[in-house]
């Protein structure tokens, strides 16, 4: 499968859940109290950790590998299988202490519930992987968007029978059942395949370096909801969270639409025989172009946004929103680095970077003992600006990729993304402080409207490279976007 179709079945994907997430997001908001979201996010970002030693690198190691064998498959299920059945056994057995950590009963009630999706995941992990391996994004689409479904249903049914909290921890069961049987169903040959100890390890020492790495990364990514429960209290995890959710729902699901493709990808681009630079210049001049754009437009509207899908009671997310939405910018430039690193085979490296860039993440969460919650967030920038820094020099060490070069990279998408949002944020001063009154929505669809039209002109004018990727990957647009 080419890299376009795989990028347009990904994406489809990607949209669909990304619809139904937004739209569980604002009944569930509505259903459940900040308390009860906050308890959620507590528990999920615990869990998150037994998903890094759950998977223990294996999906990256067959990705990566030159050829794969039998045996490397059976090795790989071996090792998911021991992982995930460890981490199922372990959240039983700390439940109750990380309830009692937090003072809040409710958490162990959401780690018994996720426990059996830990049971279950191993069966179907090998086989997603391949797929991916295989490039047959378009087979991955179609488990995904039947996952989001059902998964996004049963938390809405429950949430609305009184369930709570618990509710969102049952979907979640529900979507990875029917993850393993639709993988069952594509590849029956790969179903309840004999676990298998020879290889295993190659296994150990890939997946070793690259399990820490992620939880390196899990620890950074998750620092808030783990931090900020205890420093501060379950209401700041929820209104944190509600303030980051612009940046989640649209920052994650452009960079999952593109990191899925892109690992495997490069790692293919790499046994062909085609330079590390050449590779990531391109990558990274497609990447930047869109996503920079799309993370300013979102900055200028994403405190309406709160507000219009979660409600007044938000009004603190709301306002933080905006200055968490423009920090994710500075981490534009280096986004692709440690999926670019891990493709090829640099699980050292990307430990290496991982436990710096995230003891960085750490500090700054950590200053949240002095500093409230608005302090805080403002003190991020300048922890933005060290991961940058940091994961810049893993770039040029490790894919002779020079700070010169990354900045010749990105330096035509920061033109796109000024010439077309600069004038939006314009717009946004004279509809909120002019003698005219615009709701929520229509300031919204104005300023996207304006955005949209001024960076397909911009992006039609230049030679940008995503000019030529958007005609090849969404073909009404080709006539729109000139010869």
């Amino acid at each position: 499968m080419s890299v376009h179709r795989a990028l347009r079945a990904n994406t489809l994907a990607t949209a669909v859940n990304f619809l139904l997430a937004l739209g569980s997001a604002i009944i569930i908001a509505r259903l459940l109290t900040p308390k009860e979201i906050g308890i959620f996010s507590i528990a999920t970002s615990l869990i998150g950790f037994a998903h890094v030693l759950r998977d223990f690198g294996v999906g990256q190691y067959l990705v990566q590998l030159k050829t794969v064998t039998r045996d490397d498959q059976r090795a790989g299920f071996a090792m998911m299988l021991f992982s995930s059945w460890s981490m199922a056994l372990l959240m039983l057995v700390t439940a109750p202490l990380a309830a009692s950590f937090y003072a809040q009963p409710g958490i162990a009630e959401v780690f018994r519930v996720l426990a059996g999706s830990f049971a279950l995941l191993p069966f179907g992990a090998h086989i997603l992987s391949m797929l991916k391996r295989e490039m047959r994004f378009d087979l991955v689409a179609v488990v995904n968007i039947i996952n989001g479904v059902i998964s996004t249903v049963v938390s809405l049914l429950l949430a609305w029978q009184g369930y709570g909290f618990t509710s969102m921890a049952w979907g979640t069961l529900a979507g990875n059942v029917a993850n393993v049987l639709m993988l069952f169903a594509l590849r029956p040959e790969m179903a309840l395949m004999t676990p298998r100890f020879t290889g295993l390890g190659n296994v150990l020492t890939f997946g070793g370096k690259s399990t820490l790495a992620a939880l390196f990364q899990q620890l950074g990514g998750n620092s808030a909801d783990l931090i900020l429960g205890k420093t501060i209290s379950a209401e700041a995890v929820a209104q944190f969270s509600r303030a980051s959710s612009p940046l989640t729902m649209v920052s994650a699901k452009i960079n999952e639409v593109l990191l899925q493709v892109f690992g495997p990808a490069f790692a293919k681009g790499l046994r062909e025989g085609v330079s590390p630079a050449d590779l990531l210049t391109r990558s990274i001049q497609v990447h930047t172009g869109l996503y920079i754009w799309m993370i300013a437009m979102l900055a200028l509207v994403s405190q309406s946004l709160v507000l219009l899908l979660f409600g007044d009671q938000w009004r603190q997310a709301a306002s933080l929103a905006p200055w968490l939405t423009a920090w994710a910018l500075l981490m534009a430039p280096v986004t692709l680095v440690p999926t670019a690193l891990m493709s090829a085979g640099g699980a050292g490296p990307v430990l290496r970077y991982s436990l710096l860039a995230n003891a960085v993440q750490m500090l700054g969460m950590l200053s949240s003992v002095w500093l409230n919650l608005e302090q805080l967030v403002a003190a991020l920038l300048l922890v933005r600006i060290v991961l940058l820094l940091v994961w810049q020099r893993a770039l040029s060490m490790h894919l002779d990729f020079s700070s010169r070069a990354l900045w010749e990279a990105v330096r035509p998408s920061l033109g796109l993304a000024v010439r077309s949002a600069l004038p939006c944020l314009l717009l946004l001063m004279a509809l909120r402080h002019g003698p005219w009154q615009v709701g929520r929505m229509l300031e919204i669809a104005l300023i996207g409207l304006a955005g949209s039209a001024l960076f397909l002109l911009v992006l039609r004018r230049s030679s940008h490279p995503l000019r030529q990727e958007l005609q090849r990957l969404v073909p009404p647009f080709a006539k729109l976007l000139g010869p």
